[in-house]
């Protein structure tokens, strides 16, 4: 494969491969966001039922 064919393949790959990352990476800060507020929903429970 010449240059320009190789950059043709790069072009058209490239996307793909930014965006799975971006999807995994978007995912695991979803995750951890969802956690954050399960963990602050129940402090704040136990806050309430305080006497």
């Amino acid at each position: 494969m010449d240059d320009a064919s190789s950059a043709l393949v790069l072009q058209a790959t490239a996307p793909l491969i930014i965006e799975k990352e971006f999807d995994e990476k978007w995912k695991t800060f979803y995750d951890e966001v969802r956690w954050l507020f399960q963990k602050l929903r129940k402090n704040l429970m136990t806050v309430e039922n305080l006497p």
